[in-house]
């Protein structure tokens, strides 16, 4: 399972930067509608299309959220 190490707000919570156990990085913007609010990248800063991968990156980040009592 894939979990949130770190979290960075930037620009005022314009933009939430989590990084995951497996040195993956998932960039959020709140403010952007459904499918353009997440971007995926590898330990390597490359960006993760493979559907799979994204729901399980997006999963840790949502449970992370809700333990943290985050909102979007």
């Amino acid at each position: 399972m894939i979990t949130v190490t770190e979290c960075q707000f930037l620009d005022n919570g314009e933009r939430r930067i989590y990084t995951l156990t497996d040195s993956s990085t998932v960039v959020e913007c709140p403010r952007f509608p459904g499918r353009t609010r997440f971007r995926f990248y590898d330990s390597r800063n490359r960006a993760i299309y493979d559907r799979s991968s994204c729901t399980a990156m997006k999963k840790g980040v949502e449970q992370f959220k809700k333990m943290r009592g985050i909102r979007s």
